[in-house]
């Protein structure tokens, strides 16, 4: 099974308990990655994750485009010079839907303060990711979010053999 194969998988919006009972963009990383099921795979960034849970469940009719974003968002975890950058944009983004230019400074001033990337999954992030996949076009979220993936060090691809584990999704979706 190739990559392209996946695009029969549908997303879907909210997180599962299982994966018979669906994937979001984040579970989808995590079964390719090996990881135990979750929205929180360890091998992406928070910064990408927080952002991609706010798109994954806003996107409707657009949302098998993240498919594509699967490998992509697998080994994104950088340095915090990379967070901090991810960071900027989305504060940038919240300014330019109309959000409060001094609630964007105060972040900016915390996130620079703070340890990271373990601060990154404050309910601010959520703000600001929420407020992005919210107020702008599908489209729009799609250019943010090939800014955010291109901080930072370059995805390495799946740690695992992607035929295999896309058989596997397969037989537990099928049956």
């Amino acid at each position: 099974m190739t990559f392209e194969d996946l695009s029969r998988f549908e997303l879907k919006r909210g997180n599962h308990e299982r994966p018979e009972d669906g994937l979001c963009v984040l579970e989808a990383v995590a079964w390719f990655e090996g990881e135990p099921h979750s929205d929180h795979p360890t091998c992406v960034c928070p910064v990408l994750a927080h952002f991609c849970r706010s798109f994954n469940d806003r996107l409707g009719g657009r949302r098998q485009e993240l498919i594509a974003y699967i490998p992509r968002l697998a080994n994104t975890v950088a340095g915090e010079d990379a967070v901090r950058s991810r960071l900027q944009v989305l504060a940038a983004e919240f300014v330019a839907v109309g959000g409060s230019p001094v609630f964007a400074e105060r972040l900016k001033a915390r996130f620079a303060r703070a340890r990271l990337p373990a601060h990154a999954s404050s309910f601010a992030l959520e703000v600001l990711c929420d407020a992005v996949t919210l107020k702008r076009s599908a489209s729009h979220a799609f250019t943010v979010l090939d800014r955010l993936l291109s901080m930072g060090a370059p995805s390495q691809g799946f740690s695992t053999n992607l035929s295999e584990r896309a058989r596997d999704l397969e037989t537990v979706l099928t049956s």
